[in-house]
C-alpha cells in the first residue's frame, strides 16, 4: 500500500512531534529488597497535520486484523537542524518490527487539523547518531526491544 503524505516522498509522512513512556514498575518490601517486574514500552504516539495520507492511516488502523497489508518493518527518522544552514540531521531513528496502529484521534478546530496516531509494535530498535559541536556525525549507540521476549540487546 502506497501512502503519500503532504511532503513528495513515497511511504513516508511528516510529523510534528514524536513521544513515547517506559516504564519499570518496583515493589519495595520492608525486608530491604525490591521486586523489579519486566520493563513496559507504551505505544509510540506521532502528531501529525491531516493531509491526503490520513485517509490511507485510518484504513491501515481499520484493516488491522489482516497484517499482510503492512510493512512488517517501520522506520522513523527524527531530525533537528544543523548549525545555521538551514539543513536538517538525523539524530535518531527508531526502527519498528511488524507495527500495528493501535489508536488514531482527530482534532477538528479553528487552526490545523491535526491527527494524532499510535502505534504498537513487537520489537522496537532505537539509534542515536551524535555529532559534533562543528555538526558532524560522530557516531552514536542504539539499543533493541523485543517486546514478546523481554529482551534487550545492545549496539
Amino acid at each position: 500500500m502506497e501512502i503519500a503524505g503532504g511532503v513528495v516522498f513515497k511511504d513516508m509522512i511528516l510529523c510534528e512531534s514524536l513521544s513515547q513512556d517506559m516504564t519499570v514498575e518496583m515493589e519495595v518490601s520492608t525486608n530491604a529488597r525490591r521486586t523489579v517486574h519486566t520493563p513496559k514500552v507504551e505505544n509510540i504516539t506521532l502528531e501529525r497535520k491531516w493531509d491526503r495520507a490520513s485517509p490511507k492511516l485510518i484504513s491501515l488502523l481499520l484493516r488491522s486484523a489482516n497484517s499482510d497489508t503492512a510493512k512488517k518493518q517501520w522506520t522513523i527518522h527524527c531530525l533537528k537542524p544543523i548549525g545555521d544552514s538551514h539543513q536538517w540531521g538525523e539524530f535518531l531513528t527508531i526502527e519498528l518490527t511488524n507495527p500495528l496502529i493501535a489508536k488514531h484521534s482527530l482534532s477538528v478546530n479553528e487552526g490545523d487539523t491535526t491527527e494524532t496516531i499510535e502505534i504498537n509494535a513487537t520489537e522496537i530498535y532505537w539509534t542515536y547518531k551524535r555529532y559534533t559541536e562543528e555538526q558532524k556525525h560522530e557516531g552514536g549507540g542504539g539499543v533493541k526491544f523485543n517486546l514478546l521476549k523481554g529482551t534487550v540487546s545492545d549496539s
